[in-house]
């Protein structure tokens, strides 16, 4: 039987950076393991699911099988427990480097500007789309008393980067 529901790209962001994982299931949590392999550092979601305690614990088997001989008091620079998130479209992507984005406005032609927050993933900005949203405004904050970035983008130009097909290299 063919599964119908959609995949979709999570992403994990970690004190080493943002690792990305594709599932169509609804995880909450990651657990991110990074050890070297064939002399390359290598950085994989080891473990999902929805509890903190139950991610923790298969994050820590899957390390240890990945780097045996591993002692406990390797696991916080070896392996992280984060939040997921759902990845941003590639215009946006692109524009502030990092996934983790609020969407603070949105443009209707009736409503006009609206204050809203709302996460920046894919499935929004298209459920936005099909209900007539034409401009959003995204931000980030740029830390303590240093406010905040914005930018707005068309909806056409989001999901133009969105539906692009990527490139295969030959």
């Amino acid at each position: 039987m063919i599964s119908t529901r959609t995949a979709k790209t999570l992403i994990a962001t970690t004190q080493w950076g943002e690792v990305e994982y594709r599932t169509a299931g609804n995880y909450t949590v990651a657990g991110v393991i990074q050890y070297t392999e064939n002399g390359r550092l290598v950085r994989r979601v080891a473990a999902v699911g929805n509890s903190w305690d139950s991610v923790t614990s298969r994050t820590k088997a899957e390390l240890r099988k990945a780097r045996p001989g591993t002692l406990p008091s390797d696991y916080p620079y070896l392996m992280e427990v984060v939040h997921l998130t759902e990845a941003t479209a590639p215009v946006i992507r692109k524009y502030f480097g990092r996934h983790g984005l609020t969407i603070s406005q949105v443009f209707t032609q009736d409503g006009g500007w609206q204050d809203v927050r709302y996460h920046a993933g894919r499935s929004l900005l298209r459920k936005l789309a099909q209900d007539g949203v034409i401009t959003i405004t995204v931000s980030r904050p740029l830390g303590r008393n240093r406010g905040r970035q914005e930018a707005d983008f068309q909806m056409t130009e989001i999901l133009k980067s969105m539906n692009a097909r990527k490139k295969v290299q030959v």
